[in-house]
């Protein structure tokens, strides 16, 4: 991996992380920015550092705000899916995407994450 792509994922992280952090909490609806940087790397560097943004900033922001649970590997896997999808996505179109295309990978994107933080949270509350 090149410097240059190994410090844009690490900045994206780090902005993932943040995003995650300062989300608008209002009771059970969360409103976040946390999956644009995981989006616009999976874009641009394809499905591996789109899973690395997503795991690695989702982690962090999980320490941050909660701390290590049993369920905390699960919490990130919606974000690590949603950088698999759109990079998969990027890469199987040589990371030449139109304005169609692009709006259809980041709704699926967040279709699939909306889908497994509902799974999560609910199972959450079963074994919490």
């Amino acid at each position: 991996m090149k410097t240059k792509q190994l410090t844009l994922d690490a900045m994206l992280a780090a902005m993932c992380a943040v995003l995650g952090y300062v989300a608008l909490d209002m009771g059970s609806i969360k409103i976040t920015f946390e999956s644009l940087p995981i989006l616009l790397g999976a874009m641009l560097f394809g499905p591996v550092d789109g899973m690395l943004i997503g795991g690695i900033g989702t982690l962090i922001y999980q320490l941050l705000r909660y701390g290590v649970a049993m369920l905390t590997p699960l919490w990130i896997l919606p974000y690590v899916l949603c950088g698999l999808i759109v990079g998969y996505w990027a890469k199987k179109r040589d990371f030449s995407l139109s304005g169609r295309e692009r709006i259809s990978a980041v709704v699926l994107a967040e279709l699939v994450v909306t889908v497994l933080n509902t799974g999560v949270l609910y199972l959450d509350s079963k074994l919490m």
